[in-house]
């Protein structure tokens, strides 16, 4: 997934359409327990925020919610479980200077 995000081209559908199927895969996953996969997931979910295609975020929000409702936690509690494991995968896809804004992103979406 990594390397399709630093990969991604917006005039590229192709891509596009693999986030897609992948996060319809996972959003199919996320409403059984995941147990010790749940923060593997999360981290594939927040890596497609990064993803600047309307319905690739659109998406990824949605199953985030469903993951957060699966475990029955509030979108803070979360966040606040795997940021750091969050944060770890973003500094390795985004540039330096960018991280800061990224990660203001994504924890807007667990609020």
């Amino acid at each position: 997934m990594n390397d399709i995000v630093k990969e991604y081209n917006p005039n590229d559908s192709t891509t596009t359409q693999t986030v897609l199927a992948v996060l319809e895969v996972l959003h199919h996953l996320v409403k059984r327990p995941l147990y010790g996969l749940t923060g593997g997931v999360l981290v594939l979910l927040v890596i497609c925020l990064v993803i600047q295609d309307r319905t690739v975020l659109v998406q990824a929000h949605l199953t985030i919610h469903a993951l957060a409702s699966t475990l029955y936690i509030t979108l803070r509690d979360l966040y606040t479980r795997h940021r750091h494991s969050i944060a770890q995968v973003l500094c390795e896809i985004m540039n330096p200077g960018e991280v800061a804004a990224l990660l203001n992103h994504v924890a807007e979406v667990f609020h």
